[in-house]
């Protein structure tokens, strides 16, 4: 399940009460966000988000922002505090010690650029080199109308910048996931 904040009508409050029911549930919080901003990824991590998805991504710098607030040292420069998912600082992940808590917080927190525009097709192999990305979401209706045919996924074109994109993923060892209106969709 995904907290689709890109598309919803969330609040920060809504989406902390969505993970907390994933929690819950054990089913882990992803959370689609708006955008690459420090501050936007830095809440949603903070309120128990464990996988961040990016929509319309277009450039490595995009990426790269993301890794640096969504990871901390030495992957990145996310702000550290010890918000709920460290239980306030009272969870035993938090009472371990900083260096293994932001080393296991920096295994436990996923980052999936979107891959829905043609210029993420075009640097893919650069994109899931990164570490500290841990795989890529395939946004196949925007990626469609971004290669100039919407919805059309037979078209070879759509097809050959799917190859492309889970050939890179595989090859990098990264996770790979696509949208789908239905399980058994052949895209």
């Amino acid at each position: 399940e995904i907290i689709d904040n890109e598309h919803g009508p969330y609040t920060i409050e809504n989406t902390l009460e969505m993970c907390r029911v994933a929690d819950l549930s054990q089913i882990t919080p992803c959370v689609r966000i708006t955008e690459v901003t420090r501050s936007n990824v830095l809440r949603q991590l903070d309120v128990g988000a464990e996988a961040i998805i990016v929509p319309d991504i277009k450039t490595i710098d995009e990426v790269k922002n993301l890794i640096r607030y969504a990871k901390y040292f030495p992957l990145g420069e996310r702000g550290l505090a010890f918000a709920r998912k460290a239980g306030y600082g009272y969870s035993e992940k938090a009472k371990a010690g900083l260096e293994i808590y932001t080393e296991n917080c920096n295994k436990e927190t996923l980052i999936f650029p979107q891959c829905e525009t043609k210029e993420c097709v075009d640097i893919i192999e650069d994109i899931v080199a990164l570490d500290g990305v841990d795989g890529i979401f395939v946004g196949p209706y925007d990626l469609s109308a971004s290669l100039g045919m919407p919805g059309d996924f037979d078209n070879p074109k759509f097809q050959e910048a799917i190859e492309k994109v889970c050939k890179a993923t595989k090859e990098a060892g990264k996770y790979l996931m696509i949208f789908s209106f239905d399980k058994d969709q052949n895209l």
